[in-house]
């Protein structure tokens, strides 16, 4: 009985399902293709249209000498109106960091899909397109682009373009490169947006930077390097940078209430996808995947990178910071006696600073008398404790620096408050440890230290 119901019931259900299918394509095929593409183009201007902020184009040329400049990312500024005109404007290397905007016509014609054309000469984009013009942003044997160009693109497929959404996906369609578009809000100011994009790069990926960062991305580790030339290496952690590593460019922008950190490239490693975009969390103090929270940017650890700056191999110092604005009042007030002790034996008092000599660690204090400098240096043993480092006096490192401390009180005091355990904090973020803060585990001193070579 079971087994003769079964056809029965299939056979209603094809007839269904056809019924629906013959619905279905009596819809779709009410309007030729050029009809349907034609009204997928007035939806996508429409949707282009409604962001009165505009849009940030995160915009890469096609290069095929990935160590020049035509292989980094640019920030160019769309606002589409509705009278099929654009105004644009960026600020970057390829305009030598003044301001280039202008107007010109667009629209979204049907090309085998919809396009995103501007079809009329735009300065900003022609930066990019024009096979004509040389710029002067390339050195060396590459030097010369006339009848070349940066190879950019100025009609783009559009790919992805949901409604309300904060991305439009477009694709380069001669060079194939793909380019997003984010919504900006409105009221946007175009140049302070982009000047804002680069003081925070600058400021979280400093230019020269003596230190690297750390990728964090499905349990596995890499660092990050050369950051700030918006062309970073990527290379897996205890590898060979150089054999092992690879460049990925990147372009920050703001959504969202968000700074976002997002790479031109998708990466598969092992048959797994690398996160591609970040956001920062200002309160963990660094950047989160977007599709994977576990997935990170991060600093160096503050306290581990001020031991790795003072070791035998990178022999920096770190400089305390004499403003009062860095110090604590006990600190304050211990730093003072010390110049006022200084001047009573007519020298004047410089500076205090950790360094390394042979395979001691230094606190030098360093005065003048008249035209000539000296340093009194004491040695010190400093272990890591997660964030903190505990710091022991041993002794002056000569006769000299060990009578001395005895016969001024006020830098015993000094010396002897420096040794006990400190919390070890980035002054501004993590990111920039070029400045570290040390405050005692009681809180009662707190020092700022600046790195120096």
């Amino acid at each position: 009985m079971t087994k003769k119901i079964y056809p029965v019931i299939l056979l209603f259900a094809s007839v269904f399902v056809l019924a629906s299918c013959v619905s279905e394509e009596d819809d779709i095929f009410d309007h030729s293709a050029a009809e349907r593409l034609n009204a997928v183009s007035k939806v996508y201007i429409e949707r282009l249209c409604d962001s009165p902020g505009g849009w940030v184009m995160e915009y890469y040329p096609y290069t095929d000498n990935e160590d020049m400049n035509t292989g980094v990312g640019y920030l160019i500024m769309n606002r589409f109106h509705k009278n099929q005109s654009v105004y644009t404007l960026m600020k970057n290397k390829a305009t030598r960091n003044t301001v280039m905007n202008d107007s010109s016509a667009w629209e979204v014609i049907t090309d085998m899909g919809p396009v995103l054309t501007y079809n009329s000469y735009n300065k900003c984009l022609g930066r990019f397109t024009d096979p004509y013009d040389d710029y002067i942003l390339t050195p060396g044997t590459y030097d010369d682009e006339s009848g070349k160009g940066l190879q950019g693109d100025y009609e783009f497929v559009m790919v992805d373009v949901p409604e309300g959404g904060d991305h439009i996906m477009l694709k380069g369609k001669k060079r194939g490169v793909y380019q997003r578009l984010t919504r900006v809000p409105a009221g946007t100011d175009f140049e302070t947006y982009i000047d804002d994009m680069n003081k925070f790069r600058n400021t979280y990926f400093q230019s020269g930077a003596r230190w690297e960062y750390s990728i964090k991305d499905h349990g596995n580790t890499y660092r990050l390097d050369r950051v700030n030339g918006g062309r970073p290496r990527i290379y897996p952690e205890g590898k060979d940078s150089t054999a092992y590593g690879w460049y990925n460019p990147y372009l920050i922008t703001y959504y969202n209430d968000q700074y976002h950190f997002r790479f031109k490239d998708t990466v598969m490693v092992d048959g797994q996808q690398m996160e591609q975009e970040y956001a920062y969390d200002a309160d963990a103090d660094k950047f989160v995947g977007v599709t994977n929270a576990e997935n990170t940017i991060e600093g160096p650890v503050p306290a581990a990178f001020f031991l790795e700056n003072l070791s035998v191999k990178n022999a920096r110092r770190w400089e305390m910071s004499k403003a009062d604005a860095d110090m604590s009042s006990d600190v304050k007030s211990l730093r003072e006696a010390v110049v006022k002790d200084f001047k009573a034996i007519d020298c004047t008092f410089n500076a205090f600073s950790f360094t390394v000599k042979g395979d001691k660690t230094i606190l030098r204090v360093q005065f003048r008398q008249k035209t000539s400098s000296y340093s009194w240096n004491y040695v010190f043993d400093m272990v890591q404790d997660g964030d903190n480092i505990a710091l022991k006096y041993v002794d002056g490192e000569d006769a000299t620096s060990s009578k001395n401390i005895e016969l001024i009180p006020s830098l015993k005091s000094f010396v002897e408050m420096l040794s006990q355990t400190f919390v070890v904090s980035a002054s501004t973020t993590r990111f920039n440890p070029s400045k570290l803060v040390l405050t005692s585990t009681d809180s009662k001193y707190r020092l700022l230290f600046t790195l120096y070579n």
